[in-house]
């Protein structure tokens, strides 16, 4: 099963930082408070958790088993991203040019597979996310576009006893609450709920 070290989604953050502002890369403070209520949050949890937020403004940033290995599932397309901005940094590809969907590319029936040919996929957006799943494992890593600043996290779970593929699984229900905390936390005058008809669209 391939696996990858919660921390190379900092990659992720620079790649897309690169393009929006300027980044200076130096080492990183540890958001004591924020720290402390993932800690908290991952208490009771039936299995293991691995967690690295990086506010990208500040620098400011959380590690828990970051350098540990956790099952890839659909993350594995991470590294692929990072690739493709490394295309655009060297002139083979434009990060403003418009992509089109082809049927060719089609693979499955999630949401790749409710686009129809010639599709635009879209340049902005405010939350740009890739999850992951296996019976045991359940992932996300994000970047958030936020009023104060941009910032990103990966969440990572392995060895989970509750192996349901339902929304109320341990793992699916952590990845929300840790995201809402982890907004509320960066965003204290903006706090954020869930939408009334969002449980439909949870995994």
């Amino acid at each position: 099963m391939k696996k990858i070290y919660l921390s190379f989604v900092l990659l992720l953050g620079i790649h897309f930082q690169t393009f929006s502002q300027s980044l200076t890369i130096t080492s990183t403070k540890t958001d004591k408070e924020l720290t402390r209520k993932i800690e908290q949050a991952l208490a009771g949890f039936r299995g293991q958790v691995g967690v690295y937020v990086r506010n990208l403004r500040t620098n400011r940033s959380v590690a828990i088993k970051a350098d540990s290995l956790f099952p890839t599932a659909s993350m594995v397309k991470i590294p692929i991203l990072c690739g493709v901005f490394d295309k655009i940094a060297q002139g083979e590809l434009s990060y403003t040019q418009v992509l089109t969907y082809r049927d060719s590319l089609r693979y499955d029936d999630g949401v790749v597979g409710s686009l129809r040919d010639s599709s635009r996929i879209p340049l902005s957006m405010q939350v740009i996310a890739k999850n992951g799943a296996v019976n045991q494992a359940k992932s996300e890593v994000v970047l958030v576009h936020a009023p104060h600043g941009e910032y990103v996290f990966c969440i990572t779970t392995k060895n989970q006893e509750d192996q349901r593929w339902t929304a109320d699984n341990e793992g699916y229900v952590l990845l929300r609450t840790l995201s809402g905390l982890i907004w509320n936390h960066f965003e204290p005058d903006y706090p954020w709920q869930p939408l009334a008809e969002s449980p439909k669209w949870q995994y």
